[in-house]
């Protein structure tokens, strides 16, 4: 039985690993860090059977914490990430009362342990014992590169990105599927939630939202997310700039397939000699499968659909917003001419609607290792026709649309997609 013991104060460890050692455990199978930095070189080299550690840990060795956010900071990244061989077992410890509480969730939403320690006393020190023993005593014993199936690690995921605070804002709103306080991993935010689906299996939600707009900036940070998370289902919600003779103010786009628009050449028009770009799409197409299901949830829920046109955005539009299926072409630039969408859209005649992030999105799924390939699709509702005329309560009914149709529609069909 391997054990890393993450604790910079390992001295009151002393008596228990001489009891460990009593049970057979080799002085060699238990390891000390002394940080979290120190935790992490181990966790992403060797595989332990039991991790106990201080819920106040600092980063560096020869630092003194301060507070438990090192601690909790790598507590999250086992859950979720893969370059760690994840310990079978963890065990939280702390000599504050208040800080256990504050995070025992953390531990016990997957059958974790946390313990308070208290110097006059052994009852932290036996229960650990009573682990070990037990685990030493089980014939049959998991290998720790095979993930349990009580790991939140090894619950199916879903990845929602957003380009805008407003929409993620918006999502959170969402009690039902119970949202947890903002952490992070590795310099990225996200909120966890949960639920459970219509077979009443549970469901983990990763919700972040984008640094920066434009194709580059997301496909640079949705590589990083399919990375840190085990992801089956990618998905992507906002705003875009609709084919004004095709869409409305509130409707919501299905991308079936997303191309980048400024791709190709300059060349020269001998007509008037000014440089024009002859386009060489590529389009990456979404998931058929999520799209058969989407029109049926189109088909069955009409009235929620037609609901979502409330008083307040009557004066945008005299019909009720619609799920509709095209291409969506995606460039870095924020179109207010009016000019450049036809241009755009007489490349394409299936393209409906032109945005900023899709593709990059698109193209990070698509060329992901096999092993890390999620499912993926994009919902971006329309809140102007890309010219001057752009409105707040526009972009309002937009996020609306398109956040409550993907909320509706995963709680509905998760269980059909993944």
């Amino acid at each position: 039985m391997k054990i890393l013991i993450a604790d910079d104060n390992p001295k009151r460890y002393s008596t228990l690993c001489d009891k460990l050692y009593n049970l057979g455990i080799s002085k060699n199978d238990i390891n000390i860090a002394g940080s979290t930095t120190d935790a992490t070189n181990l966790l992403e080299t060797c595989e332990y059977d039991l991790l106990i550690i201080d819920l106040v840990l600092p980063i560096f060795s020869q630092e003194t914490a301060t507070d438990c956010n090192s601690s909790m900071e790598l507590i999250e990244r086992i859950k979720i990430d893969d370059t760690f061989k994840r310990p079978s077992y963890v065990i939280g410890i702390s000599a504050d009362i208040n800080l256990i509480n504050d995070n025992k969730y953390l531990f016990t939403e997957i059958s974790w342990n946390i313990l308070l320690y208290e110097a006059h006393t052994d009852q932290w020190m036996n229960t650990i014992l009573k682990y070990c023993n037990y685990n030493l005593s089980t014939t049959i014993k998991k290998t720790p590169s095979v993930p349990s199936h009580d790991h939140l690690y090894d619950i199916p995921s879903i990845l929602i990105v957003c380009a805008l605070d407003k929409e993620t804002n918006h999502l959170l709103t969402k009690k039902a599927w119970n949202w947890e306080p903002a952490a992070t991993i590795d310099g990225i935010v996200y909120n966890k939630g949960s639920f459970q689906d219509e077979n009443k299996v549970h469901r983990n939600i990763f919700l972040c939202t984008l640094d920066e707009m434009g194709m580059v900036a997301t496909a640079v940070y949705t590589t990083k997310l399919i990375s840190k998370f085990k992801i089956d289902l990618l998905c992507m919600i906002g705003i875009c700039a609709g084919d004004p003779n095709k869409t409305n103010f509130g409707d919501i786009i299905f991308a079936e397939s997303v191309w980048n628009y400024q791709s190709g050449k300059l060349v020269l028009n001998p007509e008037d000699n000014f440089s024009i770009l002859k386009s060489r799409a590529h389009y990456i197409p979404s998931d058929t499968n999520i799209k058969s299901k989407l029109k049926v949830y189109r088909k069955n829920n009409p009235s929620f659909i037609k609901a979502l046109r409330r008083r307040k955005f009557q004066a945008l539009s005299s019909v009720s917003p619609q799920i509709r299926f095209g291409n969506i072409a995606s460039g870095s630039t924020v179109l207010a001419d009016g000019v450049t969408i036809d241009q755009i859209l007489n490349q394409d005649g299936n393209t409906i609607a032109v945005e900023m992030e899709i593709y990059g999105l698109f193209a990070a799924a698509f060329w992901a290792n096999e092993e890390k390939r999620p499912k993926f699709f994009a919902l971006k509702s329309v809140c102007d026709f890309a010219d001057p005329n752009k409105a707040d309560i526009a972009q309002e009914y937009a996020i609306l649309t398109s956040t409550e149709i993907l909320f509706d529609f995963l709680t509905k069909h998760i269980h059909e997609i993944i």
